[in-house]
């Protein structure tokens, strides 16, 4: 176990995994009030790897200014680790490939409480969260100007998750395909309550959510001001895929062929 309070991590590299930080075989850390920033990972886990049931639980934290040229800019998880932070900030990280901000898979989960995920970016698909296999669960949680190059999921995508948000906002991110602010596939699932969706654009296929394969619920919802450059500016769902909404709001989207709201 480290245990870490007023802490500083700064400008650290590695060739493999793991810039800031590398935990495995159970192995936890806990930050409370710590900074862990400007680390480089020529591999996956620009600031943190986490791996084989390990744990990170951070509190008043930021993860910032984290580079991987694979996977998982900012967090890379894998193997059943967790990921738990509250009033944490996640800013500023990028990957050449998947999980610009965190990425998780293999069973992992992140558990968010008062988050800021904002400029995150990767090449390929989940600017700020890429989870497959995995779950996220956050409450007040904003997802802002994240980015994805080529694929899915400006600020969001899950494969094969479980995604629970209460009291998020998804805002200005965009994706070189689909999903600009969400994108599912794989039947994964999204439950959120208290969500706005907005200002989030696509290159192709739903400015704010794209369904490929799963179900969205929403409760006390906003999408608005979404744009995508063929179809589904606010939402596109694609065969089988489900969109169930109470008190929701698809308002002031566009897209420059079909379905200007969904």
């Amino acid at each position: 176990v480290v245990e870490l309070s007023d802490a500083a991590i700064a400008r650290c590299w590695t060739q493999v995994h793991g810039g800031g930080g590398y935990l495995s075989s159970g192995s936890e850390l806990r930050g409370t009030n710590t900074s862990i920033v400007d680390h480089y990972a020529s591999s996956v886990g620009g600031c943190l790897l986490l791996t084989s049931s390990s744990r990170a639980e951070l509190t008043g934290a930021e993860v910032s200014g984290c580079w991987a040229d694979g996977n998982g800019g900012g967090v890379y998880l894998q193997d059943e680790s967790v990921l738990r932070g509250n009033d944490v900030s996640i800013l500023d990280n990028s990957a050449a490939w998947y999980g610009g901000g965190v990425f998780a898979f293999s069973s992992s989960a992140i558990e968010l409480a008062g988050a800021e995920v904002s400029h995150c970016s990767s090449g390929f698909g989940g600017g700020g969260f890429y989870v497959s296999s995995s779950m996220l669960h956050g409450s007040d949680v904003m997802i802002l100007d994240g980015h994805t190059d080529w694929w899915y999921g400006g600020g969001l995508y899950a494969s094969s998750s479980v995604i629970e948000l209460t009291g998020a906002t998804v805002a200005r991110c965009s994706a070189g395909i689909a999903g600009g602010g969400f994108c599912l596939e794989f039947e994964s699932a999204l439950q959120g309550s208290n969500i706005s969706i907005l200002d989030d654009a696509a290159g192709s296929y739903g400015g704010g959510i794209a369904i490929f394969s799963g179900v969205i619920e929403l409760l006390r919802a906003e999408v608005a001001g979404c744009s995508s450059e063929f179809v589904g500016g606010g939402v596109y769902l694609d065969s089988g895929s489900e969109l169930r909404g109470s008190n929701i709001s698809i308002l002031d989207s566009n897209a420059d062929h079909l379905g200007g709201c969904v």
